[in-house]
């Protein structure tokens, strides 16, 4: 069998959600209907009336037409592949960090190392007396 493979889809290339699409032609209703509102009134206030009257009357006409088939479309937007954020957010692959020389050296005296060992034997002790120190 010949499957194709789907890569996983990115966060940057979804199809827009159910909710924002309602929202857009929602949008889209109430942009049209006011531009149609606007040629009624202009229609029915611009005085004397000529070919200017009409063009406003049809506009007032059709426009809700219009704006109820714009209203129910949905969106159509198709994702065919995912696209990588970072190859979206900055336009390309991101370049490697540049590679560092520098070397830290942490030296210290065989008296900082006796001192290191004796407290941690002080330790020792009280954790195998019960923590008690001095006289019981």
């Amino acid at each position: 069998m010949n499957r194709r493979r789907k890569s996983p889809q990115s966060a940057t290339s979804l199809e827009m959600s159910p909710e924002q699409d309602e929202r857009a032609r929602e949008r889209r209703y109430l942009i049209t209907m006011g531009i149609r509102m606007g040629c009624f009134a202009l229609a029915v206030f611009i005085y004397p009336y000529g070919w200017h009257t009409a063009v406003l009357a049809i506009g007032a006409v059709f426009l809700p037409w219009i704006a109820v088939v714009a209203a129910n479309v949905r969106s159509t937007v198709q994702v065919d592949r995912a696209v990588a954020p970072q190859a979206e957010a900055i336009g390309g692959t991101p370049e490697p960090a540049p590679a560092v020389d520098d070397e830290i050296v942490l030296s210290e005296s065989p008296a900082d190392a006796a001192g290191r060992a004796d407290a941690a034997a002080e330790r020792a002790d009280a954790d195998d007396t019960g923590g008690a120190s001095g006289p019981a």
